[in-house]
């Protein structure tokens, strides 16, 4: 018996195929965002007073963001496909031109040049909150010690920018960006 072994032509146009496919995206922000509600509601971040910095286990809430953070990054290369554009070619990752894959805001700027977003200034600069979270939330640094230090803290505290989270308000942020995602992912 003859197994079929695939060409690497065909591998290479089954990877661009995949990454290029909207639909792809949005199912794993889909994965990231569920295995987030199930961390928040286990630790009790409902049950913390509405302006906690360090609501509930501010150990988890780390990695909840990170995978928030991963799911919007995720939603935004999802838009960016339905706007025509592409993520792969001949079996290379691309990513957005112009854009630091992990850098939120800088993806969202770019993905607003082909669909709007609207987004206001607070969730700009909680997309800039949420980029951070996205290595701190795997590691315990970044890639240098200056990365963070600029990022605008709404409680005009100098601590570091993931970690502070006030509720309810940055709860109302992440929902309203990811509400706008989801809005613009229906249009394609």
């Amino acid at each position: 018996m003859k197994v079929y072994k695939p060409t690497p032509n065909e591998l290479i146009q089954g990877f661009d195929r995949q990454c290029n496919r909207a639909s792809d995206w949005f199912d794993k922000a889909d994965d990231l965002l569920f295995s987030s509600k199930i961390l928040y509601d286990k630790c009790g971040f409902l049950n913390t007073r509405p302006d906690d910095i360090f609501a509930g286990d501010s150990k988890i809430l780390w990695v909840i963001n990170m995978l928030r953070a991963m799911a919007i990054e995720c939603l935004l290369k999802g838009v960016w496909l339905l706007s025509g554009e592409i993520l792969a070619e001949d079996g290379k990752f691309k990513g957005i031109p112009g854009a630091n894959n992990h850098k939120l805001l800088l993806l969202a700027e770019k993905v607003a040049e082909k669909i709007d977003l609207n987004f206001s200034k607070e969730e700009c600069i909680l997309l800039d909150r949420l980029s951070y979270c996205i290595t701190i939330g795997r590691y315990p640094v970044q890639k240098n010690w200056s990365i963070g230090q600029k990022i605008p803290h709404p409680t005009g505290s100098s601590g570091v920018p993931g970690y502070e989270w006030a509720l309810p308000r940055d709860e109302r942020l992440v929902e309203s960006i990811l509400d706008k995602l989801k809005s613009a992912s229906k249009k394609g």
